[in-house]
């Protein structure tokens, strides 16, 4: 009887230390993943940054050698003068400013 009880500890001992290798490698693999998702999302928000700039870029050298829709004459003047606006020069480094301008010339 006695070596019936040593030989079911021995099995619960073996059974705790497994349950608590497991757990350990859950728990590193649940970190590694939180590790990844939080890779993910700064990756993620780059690439939006990314194309925000670069639909405010399109946006704005549309505006700087179209002019806006409905104004008479500036649309000639601005395919006849592209890129008057140092701002609008794509060869320029982009500024806040030319951004809040209305026109670029």
């Amino acid at each position: 009887m006695k070596e019936l009880e040593q030989l079911e500890n021995h099995v619960e001992i073996s059974l705790k230390h497994i349950r608590a290798t497991k757990s350990q490698q859950s728990f590193d693999q649940l970190l590694e993943l939180k590790r990844k998702e939080q890779k993910l999302q700064d990756v993620n928000k780059d690439l939006r940054k990314k194309i925000q700039e670069t639909s405010a870029e399109s946006v704005l050298q549309m505006f700087c050698q179209d002019g806006p829709s409905g104004s008479s004459g500036h649309a000639n003047q601005a395919n006849q003068q592209q890129h008057v606006h140092p701002d609008c020069d794509p060869s320029l480094p982009e500024t806040e400013e030319c951004h809040t301008r209305t026109a670029c010339v």
